[in-house]
């Protein structure tokens, strides 16, 4: 999920850096 507003989405969906990254 490559979004802008990645670090809003990661806290929307609870997901870990490490899962994104």
């Amino acid at each position: 999920m490559l979004i802008p507003s990645y670090p809003a989405i990661r806290q929307e969906f609870n997901i870990p850096e490490a899962l994104i990254a």
